[in-house]
């Protein structure tokens, strides 16, 4: 490929590819996924960004994560920088705390009610962009914040359907097409906002409690596969 400036900002131009690895468990580990990003820049990707979708937005997690990330780029002396698409109020927490940070991510509405229902107002923004210049980080311009449009819609969600395939991946298969269409559009005839459904592998039922943090879900429904003995092959969705 041509060679680009270091940090170059050029995603989805020419020349220009994305490597999205999927770290499950346990590669879903600081050390798994860690071995994910040197695989992808192995392959030439990274000069844009090196980006983590955690699946929580806890500060201390968060703050594990931007090390780790942190700690990559240094050992390795990649012309990038890094992102963890995380809450903008979250990251802003990590930044408090000494974490290294390059870009702050936040996915926004549309307009500005959306916005609000997502936490995040113009002086919110404001304050994490003069935190982060005050880092001093960037090599090339001034451009800290990184900003995805469509998903902060999820934010006016009054529920969110987590499936889970559990001890029992058959079950949910047989069993949760069918409450779902029984379900929704009865939701959707009182008025209930449902986002996107989410389907999570090898998850339990604390996931749900994250999914609806992440996506400001006011509930999350978590439809999971259970078996009610070892002697009982798949049968139940809970």
């Amino acid at each position: 490929m041509p060679g680009r400036d270091p940090l170059s900002q050029h995603i989805g131009a020419a020349w220009t590819a994305r490597y999205a690895p999927a770290a499950q468990p346990p590669l879903g580990r600081p050390q798994g996924i860690a071995a994910s990003i040197l695989d992808g820049l192995l392959y030439g990707n990274g000069d844009a960004v090196i980006g983590i979708n955690p699946a929580s937005d806890n500060p201390a997690t968060l703050a594990d994560l931007l090390a780790m990330l942190d700690s990559i780029i240094r050992s390795y002396c990649i012309p990038t920088q890094f992102c963890v698409l995380a809450h903008l109020t979250s990251r802003l927490e990590a930044l408090r705390r000494g974490s290294p940070i390059d870009l702050l991510f936040q996915s926004i509405s549309g307009t500005e009610a959306g916005n609000r229902a997502f936490g995040i107002t113009l002086r919110l923004i404001e304050e994490a962009r003069q935190a982060a210049m005050e880092l001093r980080r960037g090599t090339v311009g001034n451009n800290v914040m990184y900003f995805e449009t469509g998903a902060a819609k999820l934010a006016s969600s009054d529920a969110v359907f987590v499936l889970a395939d559990g001890l029992s991946a058959a079950a949910v298969k047989r069993h949760v097409a069918a409450l779902l269409d029984l379900v929704a559009p009865r939701l959707g005839r009182e008025g209930w906002r449902v986002a996107p459904v989410v389907i999570v592998r090898q998850a339990r039922v604390a996931i749900g409690d994250e999914i609806a943090r992440t996506l400001k879900a006011k509930m999350a429904v978590v439809l999971i596969g259970e078996r009610p003995g070892l002697s009982a092959p798949d049968r139940h969705a809970h």
